[in-house]
């Protein structure tokens, strides 16, 4: 799950890309799997709606008959800016796909970018269409290994779990979830304040101008219908004018990021606190919990492993200075001017001060101009951590929500409010948290926000594969580093048992654990 799953890919934020792509058609037979534009299924039942995933593979020369395959199930959230392959093939981590092609395995690889906003549940009934057809064309019952990156994971194991309940056989032998949130990911709330904040500044700003305008100078309906347009004969100041043009663009870029990162059906199922509903989990993703926790894990797979790029030896995120994530001034104290924007945004840390967020807005009000007022109004907001938990330096994966959300917010501000004094939006702090390592591991019996050793006793998985410090979401720890090969093992062990030697299945599995 880069959010929610970039998340946000995160989630990811995460900021979320929805990528075009051209497929031959669905998947009926055996050709259109290996048809290299892909194909799609649908699901023959749903939560929501139906849900709908894109399959491609990648050959190793087997024959293109569908039976030494290896499924991988994708994250949230794809990202094609940097020349990725077409369907997100480029997120397969390159260790397991080297180790498939050099078993002569096919690579299965399932996405879901083009119904990023589809509800987990969607998804995974998807997934397990997707099986069963791929299971109905095989010429044999080969067992297979089924990898879930991020969000994939969850996803492959509602498919996995939903089709033993069903009593359909699904052939994977082994389940390997790879920083998956089990129980939910982390956005900072502090971060998630931050379009809600400039969403409801800039419509009050906007209020005070054109309602004042409306009642003054024109009919409502007639200004709804030009929607700001600005090609109506008003007696409007050329200042005020621009003003209320940029309040669009602002209102327009705050609102885009909240309806895709945390109001959207991901922010909604996975995040465990959520600005828009109380600091708390959605009623959606409360749902979602029970409905795993009744599903539980596979249990017609010979192992079911997890890694987890959080800390297992508790504390917080290491490499931290000060507690400031995001910091904006778009003017010198020295100057006396309208239209001035504060934002000042910090991380919740049991050590840090109990501000996490401050913003304020000063901005022209024309009316009060007009009627011999100081021709200025403010909108002030500033929320406190004096709640717990503190999530955002507890044990977990992390992603670079706080960069990408400045650079995005950082051409519009640009825009809407020029800033000579300096070079923007400063990220003080590129990281934040986003997959606690309780999640990743699936242990529901402490208070996810704790920062002591993890038990790993208390993991439902059979394997898990993580280490001392917190690294990036999704991270192999390095080419050539303990844990890289340790994950290397994870997928000897898998492939090995599956497709070449089971007998090494015993060996790896006790150097493992």
């Amino acid at each position: 799950m880069r959010f929610l799953l970039k998340v946000f890919s995160f989630v990811g934020l995460c900021l979320f890309l929805v990528a075009l792509k051209a497929h031959s058609g669905t998947c009926e037979n055996v050709a259109d799997f290996y048809d290299p534009s892909g194909c799609s299924v649908d699901a023959k039942e749903s939560y929501v709606d139906f849900g709908s995933l894109d399959v491609k593979i990648v050959p190793a020369d087997n024959g293109a008959n569908l039976n030494r395959i290896l499924y991988v199930v994708g994250p949230y959230d794809l990202d094609f800016s940097e020349g990725l392959e077409p369907l997100g093939l480029g997120n397969i981590p390159r260790d397991l796909l080297d180790k498939a092609k050099a078993s002569n395995v096919d690579v299965v690889y399932f996405d879901f970018s083009n119904n990023n906003e589809d509800y987990l549940q969607n998804k995974g009934l998807a997934l397990v269409q997707a099986i069963k057809k791929i299971e109905s064309l095989r010429t044999s019952n080969q067992e297979v290994v089924l990898v879930g990156l991020s969000l994939g994971g969850v996803v492959a194991r509602y498919a996995l779990t939903t089709m033993e309940q069903q009593g359909v056989v699904h052939n994977v032998s082994h389940y390997i979830s790879y920083d998956s949130p089990h129980l939910g990911a982390h956005v900072p709330l502090s971060l998630q304040y931050v379009p809600i904040f400039l969403r409801d500044a800039t419509e009050r700003a906007k209020a005070d101008n054109t309602g004042w305008l409306s009642d003054k100078l024109m009919d409502i309906g007639e200004w709804l219908v030009d929607d700001f347009a600005f090609n109506h004969d008003l007696l409007l100041s050329e200042t005020a004018h621009e003003e209320l043009r940029k309040a669009k663009s602002t209102i327009t870029t705050a609102q885009l990021l909240i309806t895709e990162s945390i109001d959207s059906n991901a922010g909604k199922q996975l995040l465990i606190q959520n600005k828009l509903y109380g600091n708390e989990m959605h009623s959606l993703g409360l749902a979602l919990q029970a409905e795993l926790a009744a599903l539980g894990f596979p249990k017609n797979t010979k192992t079911n492993s997890a890694i987890a790029n959080g800390s297992i030896s508790g504390g917080y995120q290491a490499g931290v200075t000060g507690d400031k994530y995001l910091y904006y001034k778009s003017h010198s104290d020295s100057v006396n001017s309208y239209n001035k924007l504060w934002l000042n945004v910090h991380q919740a840390r049991p050590n840090s001060g109990p501000v996490m967020f401050w913003g304020r807005m000063d901005y022209q009000d024309a009316s009060e101009e007009l009627s011999f007022g100081d021709g200025t109004d403010k909108y002030e907001k500033t929320i406190y951590w004096e709640w717990a938990p503190h999530l955002d330096d507890i044990p977990c994966s992390t992603v670079d929500v706080p960069k990408q959300l400045g650079e995005r917010l950082g051409d519009v501000l640009s825009e809407t409010w020029p800033n000579p004094y300096s070079d923007g939006i400063e990220v003080h702090r590129e990281s934040s948290c986003f997959i606690p390592t309780l999640s990743a591991l699936a242990i529901n019996t402490v208070p996810v926000d704790t920062v002591s050793p993890v038990d790993l006793s208390q993991s439902p998985f059979d394997v898990v594969v993580a280490n001392g410090v917190n690294d990036f979401h999704m991270s192999e720890y390095g080419v050539g580093g303990a844990m890289s090969s340790n994950i290397s093992d994870l997928y000897d062990m898998a492939i090995s048992d599956t497709y070449n030697y089971p007998w090494l299945v015993p060996v790896i599995s006790l150097i493992l654990n």
